[in-house]
């Protein structure tokens, strides 16, 4: 069927599985295909220099029906929008704009733009994302500042606004958004942010955030991306509640105990929390805080947490993660993760999730103690374990996993034998397991619930060697292997020794006849089987011994 004979719905199910550049350059070459790609083509437009933006500029000057479809601008590179006379061509020509978005300064833009916003134009836009603000305007206090004109034409309908509340050089008390008074001063009101966001990458005042927050009186949600935050001296106004911020996210290099009071006197209706903290352990003037001070602000942290409904809390450089004894005694309502990386500990809850308990322990994270420290009233709750090794001392904090029901473990050649105690289990993912046949057999003798298993491999040659073991399912899943649609299943269980060959997504029975990879299953009995990598799955179903039914080959949802 000729191209211009397919429907319109037909190109955008093809163009949504290209790239954005695929898209573009499919665009060009096909013209049959321009008509029903392009509102979806020039919705988002992307330019890094001069000569693309001039390009650009005269592709909608010669095609006026373009203009209307521009709703993203993302300006990248240094050195963007530097003629006067592109800038307002480029305003005039994307009318229906809505969102703005530069990595670095573009302040003619900013500059003229804020003036023809006055007339009309960009009478759409309701976003303006600068990313590298805080960098940009450390070398711009006391220069004429389009960004902020910009922001001060567009404060009766920006949806986010973003402000440098770092603290001037000269005056700690006065944040750099405010040093411009003839654009944004403490009068000024962002009446539609939903969204306040705070920069800085040094130091900033708890009275200048507190100042911003007046200017966005409606915001629910505060992002706050700073090297720390604290109280200038004794100077600190007297923390009015604020009710509006249902969401509050923060970055910080340095966690000051100024901030952790402020957070809990201030936000008194979180309801989720996002904080990143990079050191909690020193002060911003690199002296170690001591035990009472790490205990007390972990605490405030802690009673934060503890009246929103979802956190998500990331501790980098903290030392010894077991002081964090309270999130790990609380009984949580609905979901509740542990993980611990190098160098980092994250804590996650959900609270309208199902009640589960996860706890996992990365291979980087080099902390064998963390689990032998771990309290006994935790273990006992804990439903899912992620371990990267299971070490021989985990013997005794095992045996108070009274409620596991999931365990996952890497192997690494290192364990040959299982002397630990028996493990309520329903569900077993073993990693990276090369040859452990007699680990598995060993370990699955205490696993008497066990129902279903998940084998992650590199391919070559794997087994599972589980005689004791009746299964609901098994599952492989080959990760990073060429593999061709070429391999054999040696399935023995209940007394019987049956073999598959599934070549070229055919699959047929066969009598001790193996080509390429071979999977080698053994087990007292299974459901069902399943072989996945990539874009494939193949699936064979045993609902009894002696009736074994084809295997079905399936394909993934590519979704």
């Amino acid at each position: 069927m000729p191209t211009r004979q397919l429907s319109n719905e037909i190109h955008l199910g093809i163009l949504t599985y290209l790239t954005r550049k695929d898209q573009i350059q499919y665009s060009l070459v096909c013209r049959n295909w321009r008509e029903a790609a392009k509102h979806l083509l020039f919705k988002t437009i992307c330019l890094n220099d001069d000569q693309q933006i001039a390009s650009f500029v005269h592709l909608l000057a010669t095609a006026p029906s373009l203009r209307d479809l521009v709703k993203i601008l993302v300006l990248r590179g240094r050195r963007c929008l530097t003629n006067e006379t592109v800038c307002a061509s480029l305003i005039h020509m994307t009318p229906c704009l809505k969102t703005l978005i530069t990595d670095f300064a573009s302040m003619l833009l900013y500059q003229i733009a804020s003036q023809e916003v006055k007339f009309g134009h960009w009478c759409f836009l309701d976003y303006l994302e600068y990313k590298h603000f805080e960098y940009d305007h450390v070398s711009t206090i006391g220069m004429d500042d389009g960004y902020h004109a910009l922001l001060a034409s567009l404060q009766d309908r920006l949806s986010t606004v973003t402000l440098s509340i770092q603290s001037h050089p000269q005056s700690p008390l006065e944040p750099i958004c405010f040093h411009f008074p003839l654009l944004i001063n403490r009068q000024t009101c962002f009446g539609a942010s939903k969204h306040l966001i705070c920069i800085s990458n040094s130091m900033a005042a708890i009275r200048s955030l507190d100042d911003a927050l007046k200017l966005c009186p409606h915001a629910t949600k505060l992002t706050l991306d700073l090297d720390h935050l604290d109280s200038y001296e004794d100077q600190m106004i007297p923390i009015v509640p604020n009710t509006t911020i249902e969401h509050l996210s923060i970055n910080l290099s340095y966690g000051t105990p100024a901030i952790f009071d402020y957070m809990n006197s201030k936000f008194t209706g979180i309801k989720q929390l996002t904080l990143t903290i990079h050191r909690l352990d020193i002060s911003p003037k690199n002296t170690p805080y001591s035990d009472a001070t790490l205990e007390s602000t972990i605490l405030q942290i802690f009673q934060c947490a503890q009246t929103t409904d979802v956190f998500d809390i990331a501790l980098e450089e903290m030392g010894n993660y077991l002081k964090l004894t309270s999130f790990f005694l609380h009984p949580w309502e609905g979901a509740m993760e542990i993980i611990l990386d190098r160098n980092m500990i994250q804590l996650k809850h959900d609270k309208s999730k199902s009640k589960h308990s996860y706890l996992c322990i990365k291979p980087d994270a080099g902390q064998t103690d963390f689990l032998l420290g771990m309290p006994t009233a935790y273990l006992n709750r804990l439903n899912t374990l992620d371990l990267a090794k299971l070490h021989p001392s985990y013997g005794r904090p095992l045996a108070y996993c009274t409620h596991l029901q999931a365990l996952y473990l890497s192997y690494d050649g290192g364990l040959d034998a299982y002397s630990g105690p028996t493990l309520p289990i329903t569900h077993l993912t073993l990693r990276r397991m090369g040859d452990s046949g007699y680990f598995q057999t060993q370990f699955t003798r205490q696993t008497p619930n066990l129902r279903h298993v998940c084998i992650e491999t590199t391919g070559n040659d794997d087994r599972i060697d589980m005689p004791t073991c009746s299964f609901d399912s098994i599952r492989i899943r080959v990760r990073h292997n060429q593999l061709s649609r070429q391999f054999s299943i040696h399935l023995r269980y209940s007394g019987q020794s049956t073999f598959y060959q599934v070549t070229n997504n055919q699959t047929v029975s066969t009598y001790r006849s193996l080509v390429g990879e071979v999977f080698v299953i053994q087990c007292r009995e299974t459901k069902y089987v399943e072989i996945q990598w990539d874009d494939f799955l193949f699936s064979l179903e045993l609902p009894s011994p002696l009736s074994l039914k084809t295997p079905k080959i399936n394909p993934l949802d590519p979704t």
